[in-house]
């Protein structure tokens, strides 16, 4: 609350006391559309939200604030619902860095899932693209104040299928187990539409393989990094 809310409006209010502001940027989530329930189709821009965890409800409050101080007061403002990062130097405790760090060391993943075996779902987003895609938009041309995009990875997988690549990198063999998540508001399966984006003009970097492949190689270079 204090950092997607509180902070937002303070950060909105600078904006706003700004003279020669270009666009306002605010960076939210796929997780304001809630998991999806079935197997296929993604959450567009036009689907409502459905927010299951704390954090998703304040990164879908933070949008309001953006969406109502962007019409008010007339803050050229973009928000963009990412999904799924990951890259070099991300923190530790996340999901690639705990994949490598298990392989390395002879060590069973816990991986998510259901009780029948089958892991979650996830397409997974190269922090570079995010990136990128913010520089797009500071320049893309708007028709109105405010404007969404939704960013995901380019190939969704199930968290086995990934962690199994990451192994065949890594030239080792995977341990794992699959559990139920146990933390509140857990989704087996989020998935977006980066159509928009894409028809806009948007051109990702990273496909699924290489993105992965260029973390790989990242992380065997920096072996400490994922021990701290």
């Amino acid at each position: 609350v204090e950092d997607n809310v509180v902070l937002t409006a303070r950060v909105l209010e600078y904006a706003h006391a700004s003279k020669n502001l270009k666009r306002f940027v605010y960076i939210s989530s796929g997780e304001v559309y809630g998991p999806n329930d079935t197997p296929r189709g993604s959450w567009t821009e036009r689907n409502i939200f459905n927010c299951r965890s704390p954090y998703s409800g304040t990164k879908a409050a933070g949008e309001m604030l953006v969406s109502s101080w962007a019409q008010c007061y007339n803050i050229p403002s973009v928000i963009l619902r990412a999904q799924n990062i990951y890259g070099p130097r991300q923190m530790p405790g996340k999901f690639f860095s705990l994949v490598v760090n298990a392989i390395l060391n002879n060590e069973t993943i816990t991986l998510h899932g259901n009780s029948e075996g089958e892991t979650d779902s996830r397409a997974w987003l190269h922090a570079e693209d995010c990136a990128r895609a913010i520089e797009f938009l500071l320049d893309y041309p708007m028709a109105n104040n405010v404007d969404t995009f939704n960013l995901g990875g380019e190939l969704e997988t199930n968290l086995l299928y990934t962690a199994q690549y990451i192994g065949e990198l890594l030239g080792k063999e995977l341990k794992y187990e699959v559990k139920s998540a146990d933390r509140p508001g857990h989704g087996a399966r989020y998935s977006v539409s980066s159509e928009k984006i894409l028809c806009s003009g948007f051109i990702p970097k990273y496909t699924y393989h290489g993105g992965i492949e260029q973390f790989v190689q990242w992380a065997q270079q920096n072996t400490e990094w994922l021990q701290r």
